[in-house]
């Protein structure tokens, strides 16, 4: 395919590799890696799996967006180097962290910088396009937490991810606010399974504390249709956390985070366009990057980071192959793919609730 410019390439890739984040592959508990290697697969055994499955609560994301910067210096994200750096730090290639909304310093989030330069170079509002997204039906990510027997405190408890099909086809009941409805009934798409049958993101013995559930890191491959053609993205150490309301009924202040390799994401835009111009693509992204330095003191990463809520929803049957087709990326910011598995690191969330949705 061809791309018409530079900011249409960064809109469709970072757009949805921030998405990605959410459904994925991979079950990893190894501790975050400094080398740039293949990510590790769902072969990956990972820890054990709690005793039971039941009881468990189903959730459906209602609210994404990139997280922001709002206010100046303050951005939600992790602490994904474990370093705070400032314009100072050769080691953070002289990218200022953020501080989280709750007051944690070293927040790796670049996806806060880019968006609003993207969005305003492209015309384009990456919020409202995952919201319509949503609405439309084409991205339900189903998170479903087993095990849960109690939302405050919890030593052990599943996460699946799964992505969701509206039964029959068409688009989602909506409420007022023209978002999802809450206590709908979604069929699963086959492609959230493996050849066997297993869920391809199943995090096992995470831990709820204080109604807080965190699981990661893990790295993850992705593989993204993009009208016609397939943008292959890798996204390192992604982390997933969200808060469990104290009845139960709602999932927010939820944060996806990760980073993305500089040459993986010039790879992709070689892959599927012979327009872009490359060089102007690598400078731009190098100059953002802020995470792995290498030898010569350049990053060749750099952090993204979303936010999101969820609502109660009911786990339908698994769809057929023929009604699971895999979201147009290019229409929608892309189909989301991740996984992650039960760790820790230092975070900072914003309430998706409250988030800019565009709607």
């Amino acid at each position: 395919m061809q791309f018409k410019n530079l900011t249409q390439f960064l809109v469709v890739a970072l757009g949805i590799a921030g998405m990605a984040l959410a459904v994925g592959c991979g079950d990893d508990s190894t501790p975050p890696a400094t080398d740039s290697g293949t990510p590790d697969s769902a072969t990956d055994a990972g820890p054990t799996t709690c005793a039971t499955a039941d009881p468990s609560k189903t959730f459906v994301v209602d609210v994404m967006d990139v997280g922001r910067e709002n206010p100046t210096g303050v951005a939600p994200g992790f602490d994904l180097d474990m370093r705070v750096s400032d314009d100072t730090d050769a080691q953070g290639c002289f990218q200022p962290d953020f501080t989280s909304p709750e007051g944690a310093a070293g927040i790796d989030n670049q996806l806060a910088v880019l968006a609003p330069t993207i969005e305003s170079a492209a015309m384009t509002d990456l919020a409202a396009s995952i919201s319509d997204s949503i609405a439309g039906g084409t991205i339900l990510i189903m998170p479903i937490i087993e095990n849960l027997d109690d939302n405050i405190n919890d030593s052990c408890v599943n996460l699946t991810l799964l992505l969701g099909k509206v039964p029959g086809g068409g688009a989602p009941a909506l409420n007022t606010a023209g978002t999802l409805a809450s206590g709908q009934t979604f069929d699963i798409d086959p492609n959230s399974y493996d050849a066997s049958g297993n869920p391809l993101i199943h995090l096992a013995s995470a831990e709820v504390v204080n109604g807080h559930l965190q699981a990661g890191p893990v790295d993850i491959s992705l593989a993204l249709p993009v009208s016609g053609s397939t943008l292959t993205l890798n996204i390192r150490h992604a982390i997933i956390s969200f808060d469990i309301a104290a009845d139960g009924t709602a999932i927010s202040n939820g944060l996806l985070g990760g980073e993305l390799i500089v040459e993986e994401l010039i790879t992709a835009a070689m892959a599927i366009s012979d327009t872009l111009p490359i060089e102007t693509l690598r400078g731009f992204l190098t100059s953002v990057a802020d995470l792995s330095p290498n030898a010569t003191g350049d990053c060749e990463s750099l952090s993204v980071a979303l936010v999101f809520s969820g609502i109660p929803a009911v786990e339908g049957v698994l769809a057929t192959p023929t009604d699971a087709g895999t979201p147009d990326a290019g229409a929608d910011a892309g189909t989301p793919d991740a996984g992650s598995d039960a760790g820790s690191a230092d975070s900072g969330t914003a309430d998706a609730g409250t988030a800019d949705t565009g709607v």
